[in-house]
């Protein structure tokens, strides 16, 4: 990375394109596993969203590894960050129901 910035920025940004690739099919896959639960429909966007990403790098390849590390990386955050708050106000809900 020190001594070929161009080559550590590209590297990095394949390590995330596998890793958008491999978040995306999982989260999938946990989201068909949830559908009957509430919230089931948040997991599955942030997977797709996940591999969204994952396709506008391949798409865009070599110059998204100028930008991609914080630009994608931000918005995947805000993804899971949004996810998990609506799973938590489903499973909020959930209780409510079950106390009655």
């Amino acid at each position: 990375m020190l001594v070929s910035p161009l080559t550590g920025m590209l590297t990095i940004t394949g390590v995330l394109l596998i890793y958008f690739f491999i978040d995306g099919f999982v989260t999938i896959y946990n989201g068909i596993k949830l559908r009957p639960n509430n919230g089931w429909g948040w997991v599955m966007l942030s997977g797709i969203t996940s591999l969204m990403l994952g396709c506008f790098i391949v798409y865009n390849w070599p110059d998204t590894g100028l930008y991609a590390l914080g630009v994608m990386v931000g918005v995947r955050l805000i993804m899971n960050g949004w996810m998990i708050t609506m799973l938590g106000m489903a499973g909020v809900k959930a209780a409510e129901i079950t106390r009655g």
